[in-house]
Order: structure tokens, then C-alpha cells, then sequence
């Protein structure tokens, strides 16, 4: 498992643990008179101090298209299966591949996070939450093989790809880090297994957080 999805992985099962632990206690203080009174609503704060979420999507439809984009991106990511070990260039056009897709959806899921954020009680954010969720549980499952791959190519061909390669020089530190991780990387159907934890990992920080903020 790559160090990226272990982070993740450890962020969700604290966030699980916040159910049972965190929340009833700050559900408790959030409806006593203190908490209530303590509490403003979004109106009541100056637009200076709110952040302004148009400058990631000017609108839902827009976050939508690129929901889209996400979805048809994903089965691209079976077609470099096989071709990391082949040559520098083929691995680099895969990362190139991984980063664009890394990087739009982490856009689409800062966007719904932060809009289900302004108001937890509202329906609308915390499905597009809950979606794109659950959409991150399929990009993660899509890459899944990438760490069992890598591992099994010698270190030496690696360093032989890194030198001859300026461009893919920019992913050493991504190279090395799943090299050091080595013996707890998994097998691919294993690494597919904990990728697929992501939906109910999702569902614990969606439960968590309307506890907590309801």
C-alpha cells in the first residue's frame, strides 16, 4: 500500500473511532446552553473571515463536469497495468496519468467537503460529499496494483530508469518511499481488498462529522 493510501486509511479509521468517542461528548456541549450560545451561524459571520468557495468551482454544474472527467479517467488506469517495468518513459507516462487524476479529484472532493462544511444540516452538500466519497474509494481502487508493481522491479533498473530519465528524477522521493515500504506492501487482490474499505471508511466520517456539528 502506498504511503499516500495508508495515511488515508489512518485518517478514516480515527475518524470511525470519533463516532463512538468524540462526537456524543460534543453533542452533548453543542446543545447545552453554553455550546448554543457559543455557536454563530454562517450569516452572522463577516464575508472576510468565510472562505470563497467560487475561486475552486463558480458552481455546481462546473464541480459536476469535472466529476464527470473523474469518472472517465478512472478506467485509463488499468490500461499502464503491466508497463512500469518496461521503460522510463512508460512509467513516467503513468504518473503523469495518476497526478492529473489525483489531482482533479482532489479539487472536486476539497470543493464538497469545504460546501458541506458551511452548513452540515443542508441535504444537497452532504450527498455531493457522500458521492464524491465514495468516487475516491474507485480512484483508489484503480491504482491499487501501482505499489506491488513498483516494489517488484529491482531497485538498480529503477535507479537505471531515474538517471536516464530527468523528468521522471521529479518522482524519486514517490519511488523511494514505496521502495522502503516493500515489506508491507501486499499482493494486488490484497491491496484492491483494503482500497475497497474506502466507501465505509467515507461513511464513518459523513456519520462523524453530522454528529458532531448537528
Amino acid at each position: 500500500m502506498s504511503c499516500s493510501r495508508r495515511f488515508l486509511l489512518a485518517r478514516s479509521i480515527s475518524l470511525g473511532l470519533l463516532i463512538f468517542v468524540v462526537a456524543p461528548l460534543m453533542h452533548g456541549w453543542l446543545w447545552s446552553a453554553e455550546g448554543v450560545k457559543a455557536l454563530k451561524q454562517r450569516s452572522e459571520i463577516p464575508e472576510k473571515y468565510t472562505w470563497r468557495l467560487s475561486d475552486i468551482y463558480p458552481n455546481r454544474e462546473q464541480w459536476e463536469k469535472d466529476v464527470q472527467a473523474i469518472e472517465a479517467m478512472i478506467p485509463e488506469m488499468a490500461t499502464y497495468k503491466g508497463t512500469l517495468a518496461q521503460s522510463p518513459e512508460a512509467m513516467l507516462k503513468f504518473f503523469k496519468a495518476r497526478e492529473k487524476l489525483f489531482l482533479l479529484y482532489e479539487k472536486a472532493l476539497s470543493y464538497a467537503g469545504l460546501l458541506n462544511d458551511e452548513d452540515t444540516r443542508a441535504q444537497d452538500p452532504i450527498a455531493m460529499y457522500d458521492q464524491i466519497l465514495k468516487l475516491g474509494t474507485r480512484v483508489s481502487e484503480s491504482v491499487s496494483w501501482e505499489s506491488p508493481e513498483i516494489v517488484a522491479i529491482p531497485r538498480s533498473k529503477i535507479e537505471e530508469f531515474l538517471s536516464s530519465n530527468r523528468d521522471l528524477a521529479v518522482y524519486r522521493h514517490h519511488l523511494d518511499n514505496e521502495l522502503r515500504m516493500k515489506e508491507r506492501t501486499l499482493s494486488p487482490a490484497e491491496e484492491r481488498i483494503i482500497a475497497l474499505t474506502g466507501d465505509v471508511m467515507g461513511s464513518s466520517e459523513i456519520i462523524s462529522q453530522t454528529l458532531t456539528d448537528t
